[in-house]
């Protein structure tokens, strides 16, 4: 989990969160309701919670463009780190399993580069080791369980190619198990001791990695990987550690010295990650969805400084192997800990659906931090609805999209099956304040098709329906709350009159799991 709070660097390109270790609402609406609101042509208004907004709703114009798919979402897509320091059990599996995700990284964030594989120890900075809860063998037999698609961090930071090797062969012969990428340590820009034996740690060591030696490292784990796995696949970059700040710089140096060798790329993201020193306000946590720390700045800066250090390599994958808003300590906590983690979270989820990344990683499943999904042993955090009531829902084809509004905040994401049957309208209004009206008739969605919508704000313990049937054209957004609308053609909508029996469901459309707690462990 990346340093994106540094002192030392311009407020512009300040960064995200802190090395842990280291220092998917509203009221649902009965069908009969609905058809009374959709025969008077109203808007249909998502309540704020706990109570309404007073705020004037400002109009966001919206058009969607079917014929224009712009990414494929792949099956392996959706991820979240799982960590090394909980043990995972057959609840935690039934938790993740009820979600889209499928792509598991571990050990996650900077246990990577402390895991050893065999023993299970783990050497922190000061030199000191614990035992794993979650060591690689147990943590292959929960991803199974899931059938995840793996990404296994191997430890970079010790710089020792055959220790490397030698896990990729316990892991790959012993345990009989081939992750779908290897990837070499954890953000390098904050390793303090590069090349040095975990034996040896202690925490006077101030030795540092650089762009050009990271890069050389990266060859020389490949070279030792290969002997191992011809076919390996081998993430290049595990993030940097700073954010923004030198990402273009040490990816250059990374893709220049083993483009034609790298199966992928990966970058951490935590806009939120500096708070202003006094009081903040949700506006000013949401105002770092744009700007230079945003997804939707720094993944083309990415792609053509990629593209520049090896033109004859052709797109490289980019995978978000971490993301989240911001850390605790500091200004923002209130924000990071409790439900504005969900738009800010959609919003950055929205972003890379749209700009075609290649993998989207949460930092993290487990944790007692609120950017979780799940406090150890307790109830669900809000960011789990997210992921299991409104992303469970989305057709996996992104078409273009675009959004005209004088309020900020609005985010939206279009979406199809391949088979034609489904489109779907995301709205994420990441606004503290102001509710947002859309209106989308004539947009290029299939307002008044049947079909159904749900909402995600404060207060819920879950997203709830908020329409079924011919679907109006016109709703308004409170402000930090999501709204899903999928239309299908007619006959593909159960409990709407005409669907012939038998018909198909609208995806994902059965009630969510509940969230108020976890399932004791098996």
């Amino acid at each position: 989990m990346g340093l994106e709070e540094n002192t030392w660097e311009p407020i512009l390109v300040a960064q995200d969160a802190r090395r842990p270790g280291r220092r998917w609402g509203a009221v649902g609406l009965a069908v009969g309701l609905v058809a009374v609101v959709l025969a008077a042509g109203l808007y249909v208004t998502l309540p704020a919670h706990p109570a309404a907004s007073v705020v004037p709703a400002v109009t966001a114009t919206i058009s969607v463009n079917a014929s224009a798919v712009v990414a494929e979402l792949p099956a392996g897509f959706l991820g979240s780190n799982v960590g090394s320091r909980v043990a995972l059990g057959a609840s935690d599996a039934a938790v993740l399993g009820a979600t889209p995700i499928t792509a598991l990284r571990w050990p996650g964030g900077s246990t990577a580069d402390e895991m050893n594989y065999t023993s299970g120890l783990i050497t922190d900075d000061e030199g000191q080791t614990t035992v794993a809860a979650e060591n690689v063998s147990a943590f292959v037999g929960f991803c199974r369980s899931l059938a995840c698609e793996a990404i296994l961090q191997l430890p970079g930071e010790i710089d020792d190619p055959a220790t490397a090797a030698y896990y990729v062969a316990y892991t790959e012969r012993t345990l009989g198990f081939t992750p779908a990428y290897w990837e070499i340590g954890d953000e390098p820009s904050l390793w303090t001791h590069f090349g040095i034996p975990w034996s040896a740690w202690n925490p006077t060591q101030s030795t540092n990695a650089t762009p050009a030696s990271y890069a050389a490292l990266v060859h020389a784990y490949i070279a030792a990987i290969r002997t191992v796995d011809p076919a390996a696949r081998v993430v290049g970059l595990p993030g940097v550690g700073t954010g923004v700040f030198g990402e273009t710089t040490w990816l250059t140096a990374t893709v220049r010295e083993n483009g034609p060798n790298l199966s992928a790329v990966g970058i951490h993201v935590y806009p939120a990650g500096n708070p202003p020193p006094g009081p903040a306000t949700l506006t000013d946590f949401y105002s770092n969805l744009s700007g230079p720390r945003s997804i939707a700045a720094r993944v083309p800066a990415d792609r053509a400084a990629i593209a520049a250090a090896c033109p004859a390599c052709g797109p490289i994958p980019l995978l978000v192997t971490e993301f989240g808003s911001g850390i605790e300590g500091g200004s923002f906590d209130a924000f990071v800990d409790g439900f504005p983690q969900v738009p800010f979270l959609a919003s950055e989820l929205i972003q890379m659906m749209t700009l075609n990344v290649s993998a989207a990683v949460v930092y993290e499943f487990e944790s007692t931090r609120g950017g979780a999904f799940l406090d150890p042993g307790g109830p669900t955090f809000p960011l789990y609805g997210l992921y299991q009531g409104l992303l469970d829902r989305l057709p996996s084809e992104v078409i273009a999209s675009s959004v005209r509004s004088s309020a900020t905040g609005l985010f939206v994401l279009a979406a199809r099956d391949g088979a034609g049957t489904e489109t779907a309208l995301l709205l994420d209004n990441a606004n503290a304040t102001t509710p947002i009206a859309v209106n989308l008739t004539g947009s290029g969605f299939p307002a008044g098709a049947p079909g159904s919508a749900w909402s995600y704000a404060a207060g819920d313990a879950a997203p709830v329906p908020a329409g079924t049937g011919d679907l109006n054209a016109r709703w308004t957004v409170a402000p930090q709350s999501l709204l899903l609308i999928v239309a299908a053609p007619f006959g593909n909508v159960p409990g709407i009159a005409g669907t012939p029996s038998g018909a198909g469901a609208i995806s994902g459309a059965s009630a969510p799991v509940p969230l108020a707690a976890r399932p004791a462990e098996e």
